[in-house]
C-alpha cells in the first residue's frame, strides 16, 4: 500500500513540476505593452487628473519577474500608480506568468507652471526586467488656473491670462455686472452653476471666443451632456449679454427663473450645444438672438413663454440624442403665456426669421395656446420641421415663405458631429430673405451673406470652394 502512496506522490510532484512556469532571464527576453506612450487630455496643474491604464503582456513561454517598476518624474508631478490592485509609487519582485498580463493604472497631479500658457509635461514608466529598462512615455499638457470655489463677485472685469476653475458655483451679486473678455475660459466642476443675480456681459470675438465649459476636457467626453450645472439668470437679473459665446455640455444652457419683470438678453454669433435638458429656457424674457446656433438638447433647445423673443439667421438642430434616451419634446416650444406668482403673463411675441429648425422628431415646434385666440408666433423665410395637426402652421397667419424640411435631402455637412455648416447640395441654401441688419451681414465663419445673390437660412452661409488642382508634371 505504501509503495502504491509513494508511486502516486512521485507522479503527482512530477506533473506539477512540469506545469510551472519556467522563470526567464536573459536579456533578449521582452515584455509587450498596450501603447509606448500614455497620453492625458489637457490636466489643470495642482488638481488630479482622470484615471488612464496601461496593460504589460508576457507572450513569452515563460515567467518573467519584474525587478522593479515606477515613473521617472520631472519637476514636481506628482503620480498615483495601482497595479493590480495595489496602490504604490514603486513596485518591486512582480512575477509575470506566461501569457499573463497586468494593468496599470495611473493618476497624475502635475505641479504648476508658472505661467499663463500650457505646458507640455514628459515623463515615463520605467519597468525593470532581465537587465533591461522599458520606457513608456506619459504625457500631458498642463494648465494653471485661477481656482474659484464659492465665489461671489460685484462689478468686475475679467481677461483671458488664465481660465477660471469653478467650485460649488459662481454668484454674480444683485446690482452688480461681470464683464468677460474676449478669451476668456471658464471651467465648472459637477453641478456648479454661473448664478446671476445682477448682469452678465459677454465680449467674445470669433477669433477669441469666451466658453463655458465642464472641467472633464478629455475628448471621449466632448459631447457628453450634463457635465456641469448651468447659467441661472435669477430674478433680480435685468439685463444680459452674449457675444461669441460657446456653452457647452451642461445640464441646461440659459435657465431663467420665474419673473414678473421682464429680462432682457441678447445672444450675438453664440453657440449652445449638448444639454441635458434645454438649451434657452427663458419665461418672460426679451429674448433677441442673431447669427446662433443653438442644438442638439435632450428636451427643449428653446423654450419661449411670456415675453418677447426674436430668432434671427438661427440654426436650431436636434439631431443626435445626446443622452442615449428617447427625446419626448421638440425643438423649439412656444406658449402664449408663462405663470409667475399666480400671475399670468401673456406672449408678446415669438419670431424666426431666416432660421433652420429641424430635429429627428416628428414635428420641430410644440404650441401651447390656453389665453390667445390666435397664437403669438410667427416664421418668415425660414426652414422647418413641422406636422400641422391644429392649424398652427397656416401659411396665412404664421408663416411667410418657409420651407418643410425633406429629410432624404441634404442639409448639414454632418450635424451629428455638431457641424452644422450648409452641404453642397444643402435645402437651405439661397431660402433666406434680405435683411438690413449689420450683425447678421456676417455668418459664424465671418463670410459675408452679401457676396452671392441671396442668403442661406441658418447660421452659416455656403460658400463653394473650387477644388484646388495640382500642377501636372
Amino acid at each position: 500500500m505504501f509503495r502504491y502512496l509513494f508511486f502516486f506522490v512521485t507522479i503527482l510532484f512530477f506533473i506539477c513540476s512540469c506545469n510551472k512556469d519556467t522563470l526567464l532571464t536573459d536579456s533578449s527576453v521582452k515584455l509587450q505593452y498596450s501603447n509606448d506612450t500614455v497620453f492625458f487630455d489637457t490636466i489643470f496643474t495642482d488638481t488630479g487628473s482622470q484615471t488612464k491604464e496601461l496593460l504589460i503582456y508576457n507572450n513569452n513561454d515563460g515567467s518573467i519577474k519584474i525587478d522593479k517598476l515606477f515613473i521617472d518624474v520631472t519637476l514636481n508631478n506628482r503620480y498615483f500608480l495601482n497595479v493590480n490592485g495595489v496602490s504604490g509609487t514603486e513596485f518591486n519582485d512582480i512575477i509575470l506568468e506566461k501569457n499573463d498580463s497586468i494593468y496599470v493604472f495611473i493618476q497624475t497631479k502635475l505641479a504648476e507652471n508658472g505661467v499663463d500658457t500650457m505646458l507640455k509635461h514628459t515623463d515615463a514608466i520605467v519597468i525593470e526586467y532581465n537587465n533591461n529598462a522599458d520606457l513608456v512615455n506619459v504625457l500631458s499638457w498642463g494648465q494653471d488656473v485661477t481656482k474659484l470655489i464659492g465665489k461671489s463677485v460685484n462689478t468686475e472685469t475679467w481677461n483671458s491670462v488664465k481660465p477660471y476653475y469653478i467650485f460649488d458655483s459662481l454668484v454674480i451679486n444683485e446690482g452688480e455686472t461681470l464683464t468677460l473678455e474676449a478669451g476668456v475660459r471658464l471651467f465648472f466642476t459637477f453641478n456648479s452653476n454661473l448664478i446671476v443675480k445682477g448682469n452678465l456681459v459677454v465680449n467674445g470675438t470669433r477669433e477669441n471666443p469666451v466658453y463655458f465649459l465642464p472641467d472633464r476636457m478629455e475628448h471621449r467626453r466632448s459631447t457628453y451632456p450634463g457635465n456641469w450645472g448651468s447659467i441661472q439668470i435669477k430674478e433680480t437679473s435685468t439685463n444680459n449679454h452674449f457675444s461669441w459665446a460657446v456653452i457647452k455640455n451642461a445640464i441646461h444652457g440659459l435657465y431663467v427663473s420665474k419673473s414678473q419683470h421682464r429680462i432682457n438678453i441678447t445672444l450675438e454669433n453664440t453657440k449652445i450645444e449638448n444639454m441635458f435638458y434645454t438649451g434657452i429656457y427663458a419665461p418672460n424674457c426679451s429674448v433677441y438672438a442673431t447669427n446662433c446656433l443653438f442644438s442638439n438638447c435632450a428636451q427643449y433647445i428653446i423654450a419661449a413663454m411670456g415675453g418677447k423673443h426674436s430668432y434671427i439667421h438661427c440654426t436650431i438642430g436636434n439631431v443626435i440624442n445626446v443622452t442615449g434616451n428617447l427625446r419626448f419634446t421638440p425643438s423649439v416650444l412656444v406658449s402664449d403665456y408663462y405663470v409667475a406668482n399666480n400671475e399670468q403673463i401673456e406672449t408678446d411675441s415669438v419670431t424666426f426669421l431666416n432660421c433652420i429648425i429641424v430635429g429627428d422628431y416628428s414635428t420641430e415646434i410644440k404650441f401651447d395656446k390656453k389665453f390667445s385666440e390666435d397664437l403669438p408666433w410667427q416664421a418668415k423665410y425660414s426652414l422647418l420641421k413641422w406636422n400641422d395637426k391644429d392649424g398652427a402652421f397656416d401659411s396665412n397667419k404664421y408663416l411667410n415663405n418657409c420651407f418643410q424640411y425633406d429629410s432624404d435631402s441634404s442639409l448639414f455637412v454632418n450635424g451629428k458631429i455638431n457641424d452644422f455648416q450648409l452641404d453642397t447640395l444643402s435645402q437651405a441654401i439661397n431660402k433666406a430673405g434680405l435683411i438690413d441688419n449689420s450683425v447678421s451681414e456676417f455668418d459664424l465663419n465671418g463670410k459675408s451673406r452679401k457676396i452671392d445673390s441671396k442668403p442661406d437660412c441658418g447660421a452659416y452661409e455656403y460658400f463653394y470652394s473650387p477644388p484646388v488642382l495640382k500642377p501636372t508634371e
